[in-house]
């Protein structure tokens, strides 16, 4: 007697035959699952964005030391406070991007998203400041970084949805 049919005749052969098939679907659906979540957690993938964190974080910071030794440093307090918040949240997104793993990958893109935001107000700031080399030169970095960390939170975040999605399909 068939499991499958409760003793109806049946052709036992096209049951199992449909049951290798969805088997091997199975199979192959969480192959593209763990592919999927594989690279989802590589940090390789950040290097580009994590090298202009930790950039933009050493310019910020070499940034508030040039201008606390400037002659009216007391002019320079809101670059300094700026520069001072870029260079912890580089940091701190550059460390969760080389984690990638899955209890710090979710956070990636609201780390990015952030830092991108702080470093584009840091970037204003300096950018005002045309007649001072470092300042100009953390405006750069800090543009650059912005950049980056934008598009590693936009790109993460549509990629976080699809898997959510892939997940859900699956289970």
């Amino acid at each position: 007697m068939c499991c499958f049919c409760f003793g109806l005749k049946c052709d036992t052969l096209k049951v199992q035959n449909s049951l290798s098939l969805i088997s091997s679907s199975l199979s192959s659906c969480k192959k593209s699952f763990a592919t999927l979540n594989q690279e989802k957690m590589s940090h390789e993938k950040f290097k580009v964005c994590i090298d202009a964190c930790n950039d933009s974080a050493a310019e910020c910071e070499h940034c508030a030391t040039a201008c606390l030794n400037e002659s009216d440093a007391a002019m320079q307090a809101k670059c300094i406070e700026l520069d001072l918040y870029c260079v912890d949240m580089c940091r701190m997104a550059a460390a969760f991007m080389a984690r990638s793993d899955e209890h710090t990958i979710d956070f990636v893109n609201k780390f990015c998203a952030l830092c991108a935001e702080i470093c584009t107000t840091c970037a204003d700031e300096c950018g005002k400041h045309i007649h001072i080399k470092h300042c100009i030169k953390c405006a750069e970095s800090c543009r650059k970084c912005s950049a980056e960390c934008h598009n590693i939170s936009t790109v993460n975040n549509l990629q976080t949805n699809s898997l959510d999605y892939f997940r859900n399909k699956v289970n």
